[in-house]
């Protein structure tokens, strides 16, 4: 499994690469609509056509319901399996960071759910700000690009297949 160790705002914390096939699978949970179809315009007397219609409000509705489920569902399995190795503290969140939230007008609602409060630890407490995040976004995309030595593996495969061709 492919890790490195991540330096933040609020410290050093160990992310793990996240298999594509599982946020793939994650996002094909929510399925998108289909778009729906209307009537042509200026067909030619007893003809029907019909055409697709994006602009449909009851599709656009659904359609950004949809992709916003999407995007919720793999933010969170993005976050829950990419830091896998940090364990939430018992106490979190503590009375005191409660009272700081209360005090400035936040309704925030920590799930009893292991998942979500994990990812709800992820967002509220290891990223300390925005520029975290953004180091983290940059982390996912180099854990899951291919190393040198991978590629040159997959060439030399190639190279070997190919002069097998020959034979």
């Amino acid at each position: 499994m492919r890790k490195i160790e991540l330096t933040l705002s609020t410290g050093t914390w160990t992310v793990c690469a996240v298999p594509a096939y599982l946020l793939e699978d994650v996002l094909s949970a929510v399925p998108l609509p289909e778009i729906p179809e209307r009537p042509a315009e200026n067909t030619p007397p007893g003809v029907t056509l019909t055409v697709p219609d994006p602009d449909n409000p009851e599709y656009v509705a659904a359609r950004d319901k949809a992709l916003a489920e999407r995007a919720r569902l793999y933010e969170r399995a993005q976050l829950y399996y990419a830091f896998r190795e940090v364990d939430v503290p018992n106490d979190w969140p503590g009375p005191a960071q409660v009272r700081e939230w209360e005090a400035l007008g936040l309704n925030v609602q920590i799930s009893s759910d292991p998942v979500d409060h994990k990812v709800a630890y992820i967002k509220r407490a290891v990223f300390g700000c925005d520029a975290d995040r953004a180091l983290f976004d940059v982390a996912m995309t180099v854990l899951n690009e291919p190393t040198e030595e991978e590629r040159a593996s997959v060439r030399g495969l190639f190279r070997r297949s190919l002069q097998g061709q020959g034979d």
